[in-house]
């Protein structure tokens, strides 16, 4: 499972945190998939700047797309 449920106005979202640089295993990347296959999003964050960013698309009511944050 990824790190970080994330629930706003309803909405559930899925966080996967890297360290700046850090890859998925096999594993997660596979889970993210499944994940994604249902129609949930899962980001993949791996700086304050991007959990900021995130998180301030989401109080404007924008649900970014997955590729924007992706490092899976």
């Amino acid at each position: 499972m990824p790190d970080r449920l994330i629930t706003y106005n309803s909405k559930a979202f899925f966080v996967e945190v890297k360290r700046p640089g850090g890859k998925p295993r096999a594993l997660q990347k596979a889970t993210v998939a499944q994940i994604r296959a249902t129609g949930m999003k899962v980001y993949c964050i791996s700086t304050k700047a991007q959990v900021d960013e995130l998180t301030n698309l989401m109080r404007s009511g924008i649900i970014p797309e997955e590729r924007h944050f992706d490092r899976i």
